[in-house]
Parts: structure tokens; sequence; C-alpha cells
């Protein structure tokens, strides 16, 4: 009952039905403290579920509750550990930690606390290259990440050395991992552009919206609209005027038939386009926009 509990809390959170995910992640935690006091259910199946539900807390705004039933989830882990599993399941609880610090470090990311963050990344990163086999995929991740991660530091040097090691690693091993290395083109892009490699950045870009068309079919989420701003701009700025206005136009025009053009995306991206006008000095079509989006 309880794995079943934890899939049905996993399938409600995936549908955005938070409500039955906590229920049914609630109902496995009961139905675990009925079970025999193993090690097993003791400590690692609760901290499956409390990672799982530090999840929901941070989606309902309650960040630090949920850092510290992450906190929890990992000292479960370790309590697990420490009763000394066999080799498979120890495997298995590694993983589980090292998944568990990236998350932790995502939840300090969200509050400001960066270097916390970048300080459990890196452990997580360090620990990762002892467990994992040398292509493990958790370790590109883990890459992407921390380059992410610094460049929101304003660290762009080591940003771009993570980042290319990143799309190094991925070139390497077999599997695609389309959406992965978009994030790191795009990611790159912006580094590249910060550091003054214009060519650099222009091909990141290029290749960021190339892998997108093609993976996502026109589909349009939060990520990809960040980015197709951030290339309008970069468009715009750096001798490509025409394109940048059909990137942000395209973005606009994408939200506008998804959800009308009284919602806050729409306005954003309304922003957007008319910022793309105004660095063409088409001053006229941007004031005209600034009102609409008003």
């Amino acid at each position: 009952y309880v794995i079943v509990y934890n899939s049905l809390g996993g399938s409600m959170w995936y549908t955005s039905n938070m409500d039955s995910a906590k229920y049914y992640y609630q109902k496995g935690i009961e139905t675990l403290e009925k079970m025999e006091s193993t090690p097993r259910n003791q400590y690692y199946r609760p901290a499956l579920i409390q990672g799982n539900m530090a999840g929901i807390l941070r989606n309902e705004g309650r960040v630090t509750e949920a850092i510290d039933m992450m906190l929890v989830s990992i000292k479960n882990v370790d309590a697990f550990l420490d009763s000394k599993p066999d080799a498979l399941s120890t495997s298995e609880a590694i993983r589980l930690k090292l998944t568990s610090i990236d998350n932790l470090a995502s939840l300090y990311q969200f509050v400001g606390d960066y270097q916390r963050g970048l300080d459990l990344l890196e452990y997580s990163y360090e620990e990762k290259q002892k467990h994992l086999s040398p292509d493990a995929t958790g370790l590109f991740k883990s890459l992407i990440v921390l380059g992410r991660l610094h460049m929101v530091m304003r660290n762009f040097d080591e940003a771009q050395v993570h980042l290319d090691s990143d799309l190094n690693f991925m070139a390497r091993i077999p599997g695609d991992f389309a959406f992965w290395k978009g994030d790191a083109h795009n990611y790159l892009g912006e580094v590249s552009w910060e550091l003054g490699q214009i060519e650099k950045a222009r091909f990141h870009y290029d290749q960021t919206e190339t892998i997108y068309e093609e993976t996502f079919q026109g589909y349009y989420d939060d990520v990809i609209l960040s980015f197709m701003t951030n290339a309008a701009s970069f468009n715009a700025e750096n001798g490509d005027p025409e394109r940048g206005i059909q990137q942000a136009q395209k973005a606009l025009d994408f939200v506008i038939g998804q959800q009308g053009d009284l919602t806050l995306t729409s306005f954003r991206q309304t922003v957007a386009l008319a910022n793309v006008y105004a660095i063409t000095e088409d001053h006229e079509k941007a004031r005209d926009l600034a009102v609409k989006a008003l």
C-alpha cells in the first residue's frame, strides 16, 4: 500500500492536483507507522515521501517548511545508511540522498541563498563522481544546474566552463537529451553575451531555438518564452533586428492564442516586443505596444 500511495501521490502531483497528492502522501506515512519497524520502513520509505511532500510545500509557497521537510528526509536517508543495508539498497539510498541534496539546493536558491545552494550542488556533484558510473546522466545534470547557478551569481567564467563541460559530456554518451542540450545552449547564449562574445552567443542562441522548435513543435512554456525574450533582445541589439522582432512577435502570438491578451504572461510578452522595437529605435511602435500593455 505504501508504494501505491506514493505512486498515486506522484500521479496527482504531475496533474497539478495538489490536495489529492497531499492526501495520498499522508496516507503513505500513516501506513508506514503501522508497519513492521525495519530500517526500510522506518527511514528509507518515509524519506521518499517526505521529499515529495517538500515539493508540494514549495508549490504552496511554504518554502521554509519545504526546506525543513527536505532536511528531515535527508536525515532519514542517513539513518538508513547507518543501518548497513545490502549493496543494492545502499546504492539506491545514496542516489536518493544526492537527489534530495540537489532539491534542497534548489529551495535555497528560491529564497535567494545562492551561496548555500552552490555549496550543496558542488558537494552533490563531488559525491556523484564517487558513487555513480562515469556516464551517469546525473553527472551532466549537475553540471548544467551548477552552470546556471554560477550564471545567476554572475560568475560568468565559471558558468561557461561548467556549461561547456556539460555539452561535451552529453555528446560522448548515448541518449537523446534534447531538453537538457537546449537549456545548456540557452544558458551559454546568455553567458557568452554577458562576456561580450557576440558570435559565440549567436551560435548558442541559434542552437537553442532549433532544439526547442524541433522538440516542442511550437509549444512555449515559461522557459522557452524567457529564451525567446532574451534571444529577441540579443538579435535586436546585435545586427539582426528583423529576427528579433519576429521572435518576440512569435512568442506574443503564442501566448495570446493560448491565454488571450488579458493575462500577466501576455502583458510581459507585449512589453518584451515593445522593448525590441525600442532597441531598433522604432519608438512609435514601442509606445503603441506599451500603451496597449497598460
